[in-house]
């Protein structure tokens, strides 16, 4: 388990300082003033829409670490069919979230739609997950 709250330590910290600060690429010096954005001729609307991104997306990278462990997890569990369900509700909340939520947040609803994906298919494999836990197919031959 402490393995585990340092890996979630490292991606929660990773997440932020890719958010939160950018490097210039004359003097090599690191702000905090705005996102790192990796674009060879920036605007300002291309800074702000992508600085908007990160800041509604970042906040949710430990829910990706989550699924990403889950989706592993169940696979090697010898069970391909909820990984692949998990795979669908993402694709589809993705879908709907950018579609719907556009109409009502405009650009901010098309950023949520990701992480509310993560958080839908990773609510999908947790119990897929206890349910294989509960079976021992964790177990090796």
């Amino acid at each position: 388990m402490k393995g585990f709250v340092k890996l979630i330590a490292v991606v929660v910290t990773a997440a932020a300082f890719a958010v939160s600060c950018s490097k210039d690429k004359d003097s090599g010096a690191v702000s905090f003033d705005k996102p790192a954005v990796f674009i060879d001729a920036p605007t300002e609307e291309i800074i702000s829409y992508a600085g908007g991104y990160l800041t509604a997306v970042a906040p949710f990278y430990v829910v990706l670490g989550l699924l990403i462990v889950y989706r592993s997890a169940v696979q090697s569990m010898g069970n391909s069919t909820a990984p692949f369900l998990a795979c669908v509700v993402e694709l589809v909340m993705r879908i709907g979230g950018a579609l719907g939520l556009s109409r009502v947040l405009g650009y901010t609803g098309v950023c949520f739609s990701s992480p509310l994906a993560w958080i839908g298919a990773t609510a999908l494999l947790i119990p897929f997950y206890r349910r294989e836990m509960r079976k021992g197919k964790n177990i090796a031959a």
